[in-house]
């Protein structure tokens, strides 16, 4: 159980860094393409630009992240389900178990009870 939830933090983790890096060579690219436009009014190319990075990073990371909650209420539920069944099966043992008290003391009890039997003196 505790592998499996180790696994899946281990690939939100990856999957959290390939979007930063992702995030890096957007900045990049869009950093080398301003520097290669002819500028007719730069600072509006600039600011157009901004807005449309910002714009597709913030869907994207935003999408990303609803996945990754998704994912981790879907780990949450499966721990609160495994969390019942561990309870109930501890609950399942220790029933069996005072039932196997219960027995041996009877067992005891009858046992107790044929020796004092055979070590009584007959009339």
């Amino acid at each position: 159980m505790s592998s499996l939830v180790e696994t899946r933090v281990l690939t939100l983790s990856d999957r959290l860094a390939e979007l930063e890096k992702d995030r890096r060579n957007n900045i990049t690219s869009h950093k080398s393409e301003n520097l290669v436009q002819p500028s007719e009014d730069l600072s509006k190319q600039a600011a157009n630009s901004l807005l449309s990075f910002v714009q597709q990073t913030s869907e994207r990371s935003t999408r990303e992240i609803d996945r990754l909650i998704d994912e981790l209420a879907g780990l949450q539920k499966k721990m609160d389900d495994d969390r019942s069944q561990v309870q109930q099966q501890i609950a399942n043992y220790a029933a069996l178990n005072q039932s196997a008290v219960q027995l041996t003391q009877i067992a005891l009890d009858g046992t107790l009870q044929v020796k004092s039997r055979d070590t009584e003196p007959q009339l």
